[in-house]
C-alpha cells in the first residue's frame, strides 16, 4: 500500500523522452530512471535517479490481475490506483511498454479516455522544420537542430565563427535553467547544483602553444567535482573528479603534437565510469575510470573554455563550434542553451596558422592541409605561388596607365564637343525665332505708306517715303510680341 518514488531530484517534466524501469524480484522492488538503467546494482547508491524498497509481507509474487491501466486510471479504480487520490492521469506520451520482455500493443485496449495514437506534440515538431544536413530533435515545446560540424543556426545554414583567446583569457558559459546541459544532464526542479551522469563535449581548436585549457566543467580545485580537457605539452589530457579524487587520463596521440597551428576536432563522451575520446574523427581513447562515483555535481555557471578564475589560462589559441550534449554553445551573447562572458583579450576570428601574419604581401593567402600543411598565395592574374605576391613592374604598369589616360582624354573631348554642338544648335534656332531689325524713324507723316513684315516673333514696320523726303537722322529698335 506504499508509494515508491524513483527520485525527487530528477525533473522529468521537460518535454523529452525518459526511460523508466520497474523490476520486481521476490520481495525487492527497484525503480530506475534514465541512465540508472546502465548501472550495476552496487553503484545505484551513488546516484539520484534510482530507488528500491523491500515489500513487507511474505508474498514473493506480484499478482497484478486485470485490468492494467497506462497513463492514469479512472476514479472508480480505487484509491490505490491514484497517487494521492486526486489525479486521474497525466498529459504525456508513452511508448515502448514492455512487460516481462514482451512489447505491449497500446492499440489493443479494452477501454480508453482522452487518448490518441501517436504523440502529436513531438510528431509535428520536426514535420515542417528543416535542419539542413543536421538532425531534428523534437521536444514537447518545439524542436532543436543538431547541426553538422562547424554549422549553426535554427536551420543549420550559418557557418560557425572562430574566437581568438590571447594568453591568460577565458570564457565562462552559464547554462539556462531547463536546458539540461544540452540534453545530457539530470534536470532540476529549480536553481541549484546540476548532477550529470553523462557529458558530451565537442569543439574545434588550433594553437601553437604548449598548454591550453580546452574545456573545463566544475570547480577549480583538485578536490572538487570537475571534468577538464587540457592540452599539455601539445598532448590532450583528461582530468576528472566525480567525488572520489582526481584521476588523470593521458590520451594516446596519432601524431607528434596537436600544437601545430592547424585546426583539430575534439570529441569527449563520458557515461558513468566510461570515457571515450576522438581526435579528428578518429577514436583514440576507450577508458574505464576507477572508483564508484558516477555523477558530476556542478553549478550551471561552472563551464569554462581557456581557463577559469583560479585555473591558470594557457597560451593563445582559437576555438570554434563548442558544443555540449550536441547543441552549440554561444561564442558571443547567448542562445537557447547558455550565455557567455569573456575575461581578458578575446576577439572574433583566428590569428593563428600559416596565413598569419599575412605572408602573401599584396595577394590572398589560401590555407591548405595535407601531410605538410601550409599555404599558397593567390596573386594577380590568377597566379598561385608559394612566394609572396609582388606589385607589377613599372613597365607592366606603363601601358595600362597610358591607355587609361587616353581613354580619359577622349571622354573629355567628347563631352566638350557635345556641349559646343548644343550651343550652336541653340543659337541657330534662336536667330530664326527671334529677329531684331534696325528701323529708320525720324518722324511719321500722314499720307506716307507703311509696309509691315510679320516674322515669327514680331512685326517689322518700315516707313516708305515715295517722294524722297528728308534723310533719316535717328535709328531705333522696334520689337513686338508674337501674335
Amino acid at each position: 500500500g506504499s508509494v515508491l518514488v524513483a527520485s525527487s531530484d530528477v525533473w522529468a517534466s521537460d518535454g523529452l523522452w525518459h526511460r523508466l524501469s520497474i523490476q520486481w524480484q521476490a520481495e525487492n522492488l527497484v525503480v530506475n530512471l534514465d541512465h540508472c538503467l546502465l548501472l550495476s546494482e552496487d553503484l545505484l547508491e551513488f546516484t539520484n535517479c534510482g530507488a528500491s524498497t523491500v515489500v513487507p509481507g511474505v508474498k514473493r509474487f506480484l499478482d497484478l490481475g486485470l485490468p492494467l491501466w497506462v497513463g492514469g486510471a479512472p476514479m472508480d479504480a480505487g484509491p490505490e490506483a491514484i497517487l494521492g487520490g486526486t489525479s486521474r492521469g497525466i498529459t504525456a506520451c508513452v511508448r515502448n511498454v514492455l512487460i516481462g520482455g514482451e512489447t505491449l500493443d497500446l492499440e489493443r485496449f479494452i477501454a480508453e479516455e482522452n487518448s490518441k495514437a501517436g504523440c502529436p506534440q513531438l510528431d509535428d515538431a520536426c514535420r515542417n522544420e528543416v535542419c539542413e544536413g543536421g538532425e531534428c530533435v523534437a521536444s514537447w515545446n518545439g524542436h532543436r537542430c543538431i547541426c553538422p560540424p562547424r554549422f549553426e543556426g535554427q536551420s543549420c545554414h550559418q557557418a560557425t565563427n572562430s574566437t581568438h583567446f590571447s594568453a591568460g583569457s577565458y570564457a565562462r558559459f552559464t547554462l539556462k535553467d531547463g536546458s539540461g546541459g544540452g540534453g545530457s544532464a539530470v534536470r532540476r526542479r529549480e536553481e541549484g547544483p546540476r548532477s550529470t551522469f553523462e557529458e558530451t563535449v565537442s569543439l574545434w581548436f588550433r594553437t601553437e602553444g604548449q598548454s591550453v585549457v580546452l574545456f573545463h566543467m566544475g570547480g577549480d580545485g583538485v578536490n572538487t567535482d570537475h571534468v577538464s580537457i587540457q592540452l599539455m605539452q601539445g598532448e590532450v589530457v583528461y582530468l576528472v573528479n566525480l567525488g572520489g579524487g582526481e584521476e588523470t587520463v593521458s590520451v594516446p596521440m596519432l601524431q607528434p603534437a596537436l600544437n601545430d597551428g592547424q585546426w583539430h576536432a575534439l570529441g569527449v563522451w563520458r557515461v558513468g565510469l566510461g570515457v571515450w575520446l576522438t581526435l579528428d574523427s578518429v577514436s583514440v581513447l576507450n577508458h574505464t575510470l576507477g572508483g564508484t562515483h558516477v555523477t558530476l555535481d556542478i553549478s550551471s555557471s561552472q563551464l569554462f573554455a581557456g581557463g577559469s578564475p583560479n585555473l591558470p589560462a594557457g597560451h593563445q589559441w582559437c576555438l570554434q563550434d563548442p558544443r555540449l550534449g550536441g547543441f552549440a554553445l554561444p561564442t558571443s551573447g547567448s542562445n537557447d542553451i547558455a550565455s557567455v562572458d569573456f575575461t581578458g583579450s578575446v576577439t572574433s576570428g583566428c590569428g593563428i596558422g600559416p596565413c598569419y601574419p599575412h605572408p602573401c604581401g599584396v595577394g590572398v593567402c589560401l590555407e591548405h592541409g595535407g601531410a605538410v600543411p601550409g599555404y599558397v598565395c593567390d596573386c594577380a592574374g590568377g597566379v598561385r605561388q608559394p612566394e609572396p605576391c609582388q606589385d607589377p613592374p613599372e613597365s607592366g604598369r606603363l601601358l595600362p596607365t597610358a591607355l587609361s589616360a587616353a581613354a580619359g582624354l577622349l571622354s573629355l573631348l567628347g563631352v566638350v564637343g557635345m556641349v559646343l554642338g548644343m550651343l550652336l544648335v541653340w543659337r541657330w534656332t534662336r536667330r530664326r525665332r527671334h529677329r531684331k531689325f534696325l528701323v529708320s524713324a525720324n518722324k511719321t507723316q500722314l499720307g506716307r505708306r507703311h509696309r509691315t513684315l510679320f516674322g515669327p516673333t514680331g512685326a517689322l514696320v518700315i516707313s516708305n517715303d515715295p517722294g524722297g523726303g528728308e534723310e533719316d537722322t535717328n535709328m531705333d529698335w522696334l520689337e513686338e510680341e508674337e501674335e
